[in-house]
């Protein structure tokens, strides 16, 4: 939360985000002032009920938690209504509002004092609720003490899982140092903290604490577009039966089995347990684009779609930024499972919607894409005699004092709640069947590529691991449906356009080694697939062989975690090649890290100065035709980055074993062969090279010759040509699966290495812009802070 956190006087925080309302001020008042003065001799819960400023609420302690540090003290503000057992556990889809105890005033404090002027003492009734020009506060200052660090996680926990098991826009929590307290709002942008103020003899806490109890739940931060699901109900009973036996053509197996592995298990008491919801979207066409937006009630109002959901299929980890979700959901109006993405969308007007980009994609036909179902904004419908339309944002920014320019990054960005539906129910690459099978998921992601490109000029930017997914779909073979598993690139939310005519026709800048006229990109993507040159040089344009250099990457990583090779220690070397980084010289930005850069250098991959990586059979011996494969885009890729550096780069590169390859692989047995699937393999095949065949067939010289190594050295440029458009990269992949299929071994895939090392769940960190914070003459700022924030965490593990 370093540079994401605002620090705003009590008395502002409470006109702002609980402001009297004229309801409560009808309300027989309580004694706010004299509410928590015996505080030290009784709970804070028992001075809250005597006083009587939490009517209908209960609060309880939790301490039989394991996702909260056990030195720790919580506890939680309840509604009566939402009938949470009074046993200290948690039970997190029912908090309302966090308490943290700690015992120092200042040394406990995650934050440093705030500067003069920030009172405890002005009334409440003087601050104004509307936001005006001068309603700008400062980031908050970070404690570096090692209790206020502590506490500082601590509260981070706690709002992590509110947000984590319920569905909102922001939070409260409040944290109470002794005699001293700070509220905090929570949103996806950020935080935003009271000062500390004294609460035993001040009417900040209990008035915010009646104010909180008399509020809404969209008040409270709750997503009311998102409505829980209760066991017995109606929408449960149909989630259970689709679950077990879903109506004909809701989908394939595997989008049941993951249906029902989603709903969470109401049958036994348990802190980890998961709720289930009904979530409404208003299409693309019912959105409010303004923030806030009016019209009149009745046949005006936006149409909405209802989807039934369950556990998430996948959530991102942090608390901050984009927060996406994937469900498996089931769409009841139509009678299918379809995959549903929920996420914090960055609000900048150049990036377009997911939604948008994807049906321009499907408009086109392109292929390997996904079919969007419906799309928008997540917009909360308030009727009355003007039915008012309002758009989920995030806050915090708002109040964020200062501009942010000359290569200078605002650390708080404005979030949009934002859902996407689409027809296909994929599997992760991770599921890939054989080598075979994976290089053609990766030829398929690249057609996806190029027909994107060249049909709608639109450019994905975020090749990844997490991005290339398997769909299931069923052919028509001899007569009968038969499944058939295709590559699909997903996720086009850093998706642009792009003149793509203007860009097949740009003159090559000899002296940098790019084109002039590259389109001027932003610098987006996934770390560790991203091309070298891109981490190495963040303004560079991005170019088609930047993206193709992400496909391969995607390609080596699933080899080194699923088949035999020469390297003892995967994590180690996943980690060196995939997630390592240097800083710039300048100490601006993270660049490329030595291991993958070297690798586009030498055209080589090295474990040791004497030691390259090689696949191998199952049998550990058997050297792997992929080697082959392996070696080819290599070259291609050192004769482009030899092209590109002013300097003369390394030429040396080891040589490649080209031992013959066994046509069977005796330890799988002739007698495991499926006729039918070889079968339709076959007519796939056929399928393909029908209707590209020709460009096939006049591509076969672009394979590996005896004296592809010297060819090499010699740095000659048609090598490095062969990145600059999709194609050859495309025939070098899908060759495998037309022309060398049973020339690879039909059982290569192991479980993965990964897991037999000692090492944390792998993620993959998304780049965000701009690139980092630049680092003034004199600052005593420390680099390292604003590098981490060019290098953010992403969504999803993939371990």
């Amino acid at each position: 939360m370093g540079g994401k956190s605002i620090t705003m006087p009590v008395s502002d925080f409470m006109a702002k985000f609980a402001p009297e309302t004229t309801t409560v001020a009808a309300q027989a008042r309580a004694d706010f002032n004299n509410a928590f003065k015996n505080v030290r001799s009784h709970t804070l819960a028992k001075c809250a009920k005597n006083a009587g400023i939490c009517p209908e609420y209960t609060m309880n302690y939790m301490r039989r938690d394991a996702h909260l540090p056990k030195s720790s003290v919580w506890s939680a503000l309840f509604r009566d209504t939402d009938n949470v057992l009074a046993d200290e556990t948690a039970h997190w889809t029912r908090p309302r509002l966090l308490f943290l105890f700690k015992n120092h005033i200042t040394e406990d404090d995650p934050f440093e004092s705030e500067p003069a002027g920030y009172s405890s003492s002005a009334p409440l009734e003087s601050a104004s609720t509307e936001d005006k020009a001068e309603d700008s506060f400062e980031l908050t200052k970070i404690s570096t003490a090692a209790r206020g660090a502590a506490t500082r996680g601590q509260i981070i926990s706690g709002a992590k899982m509110l947000f984590s098991r319920q569905h909102r826009c922001f939070a409260f929590t409040i944290l109470l140092l002794r005699d001293f307290a700070r509220i905090i709002r929570w949103d996806r942008a950020g935080a935003i903290s009271t000062n500390r103020f004294q609460y035993t003899n001040t009417e900040y806490l209990a008035k915010f604490m009646w104010r909180f109890c008399n509020m809404t739940d969209k008040q409270q931060g709750y997503d009311t577009t998102a409505v829980a699901v209760e066991p017995g109900s109606v929408d449960y009973k149909l989630m259970r039966q689709v679950a077990q036996n879903p109506p004909k053509g809701a989908g394939s197996e595997y989008a049941r089995q993951s249906f029902a592995k989603s709903m969470p298990d109401f049958s036994k008491e348990s802190p980890d347990d998961w709720s289930c919801w009904k979530m409404t979207i208003h299409p693309e066409e019912g959105k409010a684009t303004d923030g806030s937006h009016s019209q009149t009630p009745g046949m005006n109002k936006p149409r909405s779609l209802h989807f039934l959901v369950g556990k998430p299929h996948f959530r991102a980890s942090g608390l901050t930024g984009r927060a996406t979700r994937g469900y498996i959901a089931y769409n009841y109006q139509d009678e299918k499972f379809v995959f549903l993405k929920d996420v914090w969308r960055v609000d900048l007007p150049d990036i377009e919607k997911e939604g948008n980009i994807i049906q321009s994609l499907n408009k086109a036909k392109v292929e390997n894409v996904p079919t969007v179902v419906c799309h928008g904004d997540v917009i909360e419908v308030v009727e009355g005699q003007v039915v008012h339309l309002e758009q989920q944002r995030t806050k915090t920014a708002a109040y964020l004092r200062g501009s942010y320019s000359g290569g200078q990054m605002n650390p708080i960005k404005t979030y949009t709640h934002y859902r996407l539906v689409v027809e296909e129910i994929c599997r992760p690459l991770k599921h890939f069947e054989n080598t075979v099978e994976l290089t053609r998921m990766i030829a398929d992601g690249i057609n996806a590529h190029q027909q994107a490109l060249e049909k709608v000029g639109i450019i994905h930017l975020d090749v990844s691991a997490g991005n290339i997914l398997i769909n299931e779909t069923l052919i028509p073979f001899d007569g009968e449906l038969h499944l058939w598993r295709v590559g699909m690139l997903c996720d086009w939310e850093l998706a642009k356009s792009i003149d793509y005519e203007v860009t097949k026709k740009e003159v090559v800048d000899e002296t940098r080694g790019y084109s002039k006229k590259a389109p001027q990109l932003p610098h987006a993507g996934t770390w560790q697939f991203m091309s070298a040159i891109l981490l190495d040089s963040p303004s560079r344009p991005v170019e088609v062989a930047d993206e193709l250099e992400a496909f391969f990457n995607v390609f080596l990583f699933h080899l080194i975690k699923f088949t035999n090779s020469s390297i003892d220690k995967p994590a180690y070397f996943i980690t060196q090649y995939f997630d390592e980084c240097n800083a710039s010289n300048r100490g601006t930005h993270y660049a490329c890290g030595t291991a993958k850069r070297n690798a586009m250098q030498s055209g080589t991959l090295q474990i040791t100065m004497d030691q390259t990586v090689k696949f191998f059979y199952n049998d550990g011996k058997t050297l792997h035709p992929c080697n082959n494969l392996v070696g080819e885009i290599l070259g291609w890729f050192k004769a482009r980055y030899a092209h590109l550096s002013p300097d003369d780069w390394v030429h040396g590169t080891a040589t490649l074993n080209d031992q013959s390859q066994a046509a069977e692989d005796h330890s799988e047995g002739a007698a495991v062969r499926n006729n039918v699937a070889i079968s339709v393999a076959d007519h796939m095949r056929q399928q393909i090279m029908a209707g590209r065949g020709s460009e096939f067939a006049t591509r076969e010289s672009q394979e590996r010759t005896p004296d592809f190594n010297r060819k090499i050295r010699e740095m000659s440029r048609p090598f490095a040509e062969n990145l600059k458009t999709h194609g050859p990269m495309y025939r070098l992949f899908m060759n495998v699966f037309l022309k060398h299929a049973d020339e690879w071994p039909k059982r290569d895939k192991v479980p993965n290495r990964l897991l037999s090392d000692d090492c944390p769940p792998y993620e993959e960190k998304r780049v965000e812009r701009p690139v980092a914070t630049v680092v003034l003459p004199g600052s005593k700022r420390q680099p390292g802070a604003d590098l981490q924030r060019s290098r953010q965490s992403k969504r999803c593990k993939i371990s």
